[in-house]
């Protein structure tokens, strides 16, 4: 985390004398000057910190006279509250999120209300009528998987309430969202995938909704591959509950049968680029189940992957993607939002590439 820059600091410690009583109603601030020679910083830093105060209706600027605390007590800025509303949080996404917004929210003095959706778009609807009901005044949500997004939030996104979304933008509407670059990830990993010598990638993702995460990673990949000449096909997982041990040894059993078809129809391809965790988890017991090893038969690459590792646990090369960016990223749209409602914000964050052991080089024939 970035330390904050020493004009908030300076308008922070300002707002704690008020706070506190140790500034009257009324009573005259020291003037810039004075503010510069107490914190040794420029006259221009003062004065954006003293910028920041009146904005909030602290203090109140008069030509010739100086500065001075506002009479009307009223005035003193009231403590915010935002809602943050995630879905299923998991091991290898998600868990930092939380954690990141709490801390900046923190630094804010902003108050956090926190409901999750366990990835259900009927919870979504009830969780969102319930803390706009609180009089929040914003909100920040990932929203759960499903055909298309909840009305709710569209709704919210016409009104021009204060909303930004995680990991997801509207193609048809504008809306404030904070999201990784997945475009320029999805060429990270295919680039490593070349460089490692890989001429025939086929791309795995599981059924789609609304997901435009998901939907850029398969489109930047086709079109990446494609122009290279090194498309190896695409191959989709049924939709399936991961929580459902029934479920997943039939989608298991299905995938086994669907993989083996697609290896003998496409002999050349050497290697997966999975969409997302679950997906390459799948698709590494199936190969192992077929006997192919991993990486020496085929290589693997997938977003994210879990940070802590068990002693057999498989370490996959993967995009991980920057959780703390993320979460302090949202709630800078959100606050800015909130002093303009009309505003359309977004901000894209780089993954990074972490090499595991699902990937190794091609040999030379």
């Amino acid at each position: 985390m970035k330390n904050e820059p020493i004009y908030q600091l300076i308008s922070e410690n300002i707002r704690n004398e008020i706070s506190s009583g140790q500034y009257k109603p009324g009573e005259k601030l020291k003037t810039e000057v004075e503010i510069a020679k107490q914190y040794d910083v420029s006259r221009v830093t003062a004065r954006k910190s003293l910028n920041i105060l009146v904005t909030e209706g602290l203090i109140e600027r008069f030509a010739g006279k100086g500065t001075f605390i506002k009479n009307n007590q009223q005035n003193l800025p009231s403590q915010k509250t935002f809602a943050v509303i995630l879905p299923a949080i998991s091991p290898f996404f998600g868990s930092q999120l939380l954690y990141s917004i709490s801390h900046k929210l923190q630094k804010e003095n902003i108050t956090l209300i926190y409901a999750g959706t366990e990835d259900n778009q009927y919870d979504e609807a009830n969780v969102i009528k319930q803390v706009i009901n609180s009089n929040v005044d914003g909100l920040i949500i990932w929203p759960a998987p499903g055909k298309f997004i909840g009305s709710e939030i569209l709704q919210l996104i016409l009104a021009d309430y204060p909303i930004v979304l995680l990991d997801r933008y509207i193609q048809d509407a504008e809306a404030n969202y904070v999201s990784t670059d997945n475009i320029k990830s999805t060429r990270l990993a295919l680039e490593y995938f070349i460089k490692l010598g890989h001429k025939s990638i086929a791309i795995v993702s599981k059924r789609i909704g609304f997901d435009s995460s998901i939907k850029d990673r398969i489109l930047a990949a086709q079109i990446f591959l494609n122009e290279k000449n090194i498309f190896g096909g695409l191959l989709d997982i049924p939709k399936y509950n991961k929580e459902n041990i029934e479920d997943l040894k039939r989608i298991k059993k299905e995938f086994t049968v669907q993989l083996k078809n697609f290896i003998k129809l496409n002999p050349k391809v050497t290697s997966f680029f999975v969409t997302d965790y679950f997906p390459a988890s799948l698709l590494y017991d199936c190969l192992i189940d077929l006997n192919y090893d991993i990486p020496n038969d085929f290589s693997i690459i997938c977003f994210d992957s879990p940070r802590l590792y068990l002693e057999h646990a498989v370490r996959f090369t993967h995009l991980e993607q920057n959780e703390s960016a993320l979460a302090e990223a949202s709630v800078e749209i959100l606050l800015n939002t909130i002093g303009e409602k009309k505003a359309r914000l977004k901000k894209l964050i780089n993954a990074d590439l972490i090499i595991g052991d699902t990937t190794k080089k091609i040999k030379e024939i």
